[in-house]
């Protein structure tokens, strides 16, 4: 069974889908109950997740770029350092590099790339798909 502590983090995850999803979206619910997670203090791979999906739903529903920047570069960050948790790192990265690339700073964009393209040399799918991304920015 779950412990108290993962119930808080998946009672929250699954509020904050429901959020996204009902009809019509409720954004800035899904946003809070996101935020909330921060406050149980979850553990790395949780912290990861979340603020990718923070990032991703700030980037498509908000204007609040520079937040959305701020949450996809903590994600790529904490995920660097989790072995066997590529989706979100690998997506962190792809996502936050082509948020420079659309700001037209493609010299914060490249770095991220090459690194993520190293990390990824094991991960067929997302070494590749890194590839074809940095070779469009160029």
């Amino acid at each position: 069974m779950a412990s108290t502590q993962d119930a808080w983090y998946i009672s929250l995850l699954g509020l904050a889908e429901h959020f996204r999803t009902s009809n019509p979206p409720d954004i800035k619910s899904c946003i809070q109950c996101l935020q909330a997670v921060f406050n149980f203090k979850p553990p790395q791979r949780v912290e990861a997740r979340t603020h990718l999906q923070l990032g991703n739903i700030l980037l498509t529903h908000t204007k609040n770029i520079d937040l959305a920047r701020t949450h996809l570069e903590q994600s790529w960050c904490l995920s660097q350092t989790i072995n066997g948790f590529d989706d979100v790192k690998f997506e962190a990265a792809s996502v936050l590099a082509e948020l420079f690339e659309q700001q037209g700073q493609p010299t914060h964009s490249k770095p991220i790339l090459r690194k993520a393209i190293e990390l990824s040399q094991h991960s067929v799918y997302w070494h590749c798909r890194l590839i074809f991304q940095l070779a469009v920015s160029i």
